[in-house]
């Protein structure tokens, strides 16, 4: 079932969790509101638990690192959690050197991502 399809972002309902695809390259300052606001809007009436597909990710300046905290953090006071999958090779080093591996869940693929929100 699709819940959203925009420029942004696409979501959909697969069991209990929602898998949310970026559509675009990078998440600027306009991208990282959009992005905030309607990932938001589609997973509040799930219980906040959300895999996102960053595939089509190529770059990511520090303000969508900057949203993609702020989402795990909304996620995590909710009751619920983000789980990141198919990240680029290049955007995971970044994460990784600014050890926010360790703050948001990064996983492989969307099988692994939904196994993790069980």
């Amino acid at each position: 079932m699709a819940l959203i399809q925009s420029t942004y972002v696409s979501c959909e309902l697969v069991g209990n969790a929602v898998v949310g695809k970026v559509l675009v390259e990078k998440i600027a300052e306009r991208e990282s509101q959009v992005l905030q606001t309607e990932l938001g809007q589609a997973v509040a009436p799930f219980g906040w638990r959300l895999a996102l597909d960053a595939s089509q990710l190529t770059m990511l300046p520090s303000v969508g690192l900057g949203a993609l905290v702020n989402l795990n953090k909304t996620c995590k006071a909710n009751g619920g959690k983000l789980v990141i999958f198919s990240l680029a090779a290049d955007i995971l080093e970044v994460m990784k050197l600014t050890r926010l591996d360790r703050v948001v869940t990064i996983v492989k693929d969307k099988d692994t991502a939904l196994k993790t929100l069980g």
